[in-house]
């Protein structure tokens, strides 16, 4: 996706399952997240200029399904975009 978005100055909207967070807030488990994947993540929306557009409804959207104390929530899939793609659909 980076070799796109560098390649093609286009509107962009990426929707999908990242199988990553960005952020402690979007985990809910017994266990924190890693730190490193959640500042790659980070590091590659910021780099590449990305804006992540907020959720309505569940606030987490998969889970592990383990009982007891082993279950985790997280956020997961999400809709990325830049700019070029916001201002292109608020010009309709």
């Amino acid at each position: 996706m980076s070799n796109l978005q560098g390649n093609y100055t286009l509107p962009w909207c990426f929707i999908g399952d990242f199988n990553s967070i960005s952020e402690t807030r979007e985990h809910r488990g017994r266990f924190s997240p890693a730190r490193l994947p959640m500042e790659e993540f980070q590091s590659w929306t910021n780099t590449n200029n990305l804006i992540h557009l907020p959720i309505t409804g569940a606030e987490f959207t998969w889970a592990n399904c383990r009982g007891g104390n082993r279950y985790t929530w997280r956020r997961l899939y999400r809709v990325i975009t830049n700019q070029l793609w916001l201002a292109l659909c608020h010009s309709f």
